[in-house]
């Protein structure tokens, strides 16, 4: 479990992205994927591209920061870390150091998959772990999502992921005045009276942490609220996400979902049973800037 220090949230930006971009058909990109592409026995879908928006990250995300540069939010900015459920649209770009190189920051800069859309949740804790080891000093979080697949999957047959991105600008926090992330955990659960124990890890949460009630919001994934057992009669405020945001859906349902000052705390139930979770303390409304919704022009 990660308690103690938390991640105060210093700035941040986010949008869901409308606009498009036309495809060009590039030989050595299609050389590219398909090359990528073929140990998963799958080739490139270039129909999806010519109907796609064709959004890479780095597109979407340079966005974002010029938000936080304006506001000058990415001063002392050591850390940039990229959460991204789908492969980059583009691979020959790489996102973490295009951004370092655009906006003149010097540090470390990567990216983390491969844990499908409850990457956030780990993204949250790697931050964590370096800004406590007092050689970095403040991090930006991108969640990253797009909605151009280039090839068949049928884990996207039911639903059309959007081209979507959060920024947090984050740093250890310095006390109670601040928004801040103060707990972030992972366990593995038995689906043996699943129900009950969600229930049971809700309460424990708003108890060690003596949260309101009535100015406490969850926000949580379909397959959490779905196992949930106590779901017709709580209260408190109850926010689903999105799933057609992917692993931008915790945060894009925390700005669109007008929390105010609530506590939040986030629950994502993975297909194998591990629950992920998050608690986020209100602090001052004023102390946190929120841009979201804009359009790219």
């Amino acid at each position: 479990m990660t308690v103690g220090a938390g991640l105060a949230i210093v700035d941040s930006a986010c949008e869901i992205f409308r606009d498009t971009k036309p495809y060009k058909q590039n030989p050595i990109l299609l050389s590219l994927l398909n090359s990528l592409l073929r140990p998963y026995h799958c080739t490139v879908a270039e129909e999806r591209l010519v109907a796609g928006s064709n959004l890479d990250y780095a597109t979407m995300a340079v966005h974002l920061m010029d938000r936080l540069q304006a506001r000058g939010s990415l001063e002392g900015t050591d850390l940039v870390v990229l959460a991204q459920y789908l492969p980059n649209l583009h691979p020959l770009r790489i996102t973490t150091s295009h951004l370092m190189h655009k906006y003149g920051l010097r540090g470390t800069a990567f990216a983390l998959s491969e844990r499908e859309d409850a990457i956030a949740y780990v993204a949250l804790k790697v931050i964590r772990q370096y800004l406590r080891s007092r050689q970095y000093r403040r991090a930006v979080l991108l969640v990253m999502d797009q909605n151009t697949i280039p090839y068949d999957s049928p884990d996207f047959a039911s639903i059309k992921p959007e081209n979507c991105g959060v920024a947090l600008v984050l740093e250890l926090s310095s006390g109670d005045g601040q928004k801040r992330f103060l707990e972030n955990s992972t366990e593995s659960l038995a689906e043996r009276d699943l129900g009950t124990t969600l229930n049971d890890r809700l309460e424990d949460i708003i108890r060690r942490h003596g949260l309101a009630r009535d100015r406490l919001s969850v926000i949580a994934n379909a397959r959490w609220y779905n196992r949930w057992e106590n779901r017709n009669g709580y209260d408190c405020r109850i926010l689903v996400t999105n799933e057609e945001y992917l692993s931008a859906s915790p945060f894009i349902t925390y700005f669109t979902g007008k929390c105010g000052d609530d506590n939040i705390i986030f629950f994502h139930l993975d297909t194998d049973f591990k629950l992920h979770k998050a608690v986020l303390m209100s602090g001052k409304r004023s102390e946190m800037v929120n841009d979201h919704g804009r359009s790219m022009h």
